[in-house]
């Protein structure tokens, strides 16, 4: 029987190794650039490349589970989740921490509340790929946005998502965009030239 084989992206390489983010289950699996087979063939990996869609077959080797035989599919070939058609409305709970004086443990740190399909209440997390355009989401914003699945483990996640503008009409704020003009040493202030003034 011919051996199964698992469909992945390259998400990791090394000089040696890399990994591979599984289609099928959400884990990574090792790969060597360059591998020696258990009959002796030699195994080149090395045209594969960070991002490249890949096929495989699975070898347990001292008791791992690694990746061998990889053949290079045609980008795109590979999807890890689907993104509805349908745009939800709702208000960020929690926005992405853009300081950098945390540490990003979560890989979708951001929260958004809004009414379900069913008409429930729900929370849906967000990450730093998801919002469509430049600008800071703020707490309490409104933002509309499709929902995305993934097709391993189900979980859902905001995407595609955008700035409404009842979100200034409530406060009078207005953001602006800028490029930092001068800093001042002394008592850490400075000046930013407005874009759009």
């Amino acid at each position: 029987a011919a051996p199964v084989k698992y469909r992945g992206v390259v998400n990791s390489l090394q000089d040696t190794f890399g990994f591979i983010e599984r289609a099928d289950v959400v884990k990574e699996i090792y790969f060597n650039i360059i591998d020696m087979q258990q009959d002796g063939v030699k195994e080149d990996n090395s045209g594969i490349q960070l991002g490249d869609d890949v096929e495989f077959i699975i070898q347990t080797r001292s008791g791992k589970e690694v990746a061998s035989n990889l053949t290079k599919l045609p980008p795109g070939t590979v999807v890890f989740e689907d993104i509805g058609t349908e745009w939800f409305r709702g208000q960020v709970l929690k926005p992405l921490d853009r300081s950098g004086k945390y540490q990003q443990t979560e890989a979708l740190p951001g929260k958004v509340k809004y009414r379900a399909a069913d008409r429930s209440e729900a929370e849906i997390p967000f990450g730093e790929k998801d919002q469509l355009g430049d600008f800071t989401l703020k707490h309490g914003d409104w933002v509309k946005f499709i929902v995305a699945t993934d097709r391993r483990d189900k979980l859902k996640r905001a995407t595609k998502i955008e700035l409404l503008d009842e979100s200034f009409s409530v406060s009078d704020e207005r953001r602006e965009q800028g490029v930092v003009q001068q800093l001042k040493a002394e008592g850490g202030a400075g000046f930013i030239k407005c874009v759009d003034r």
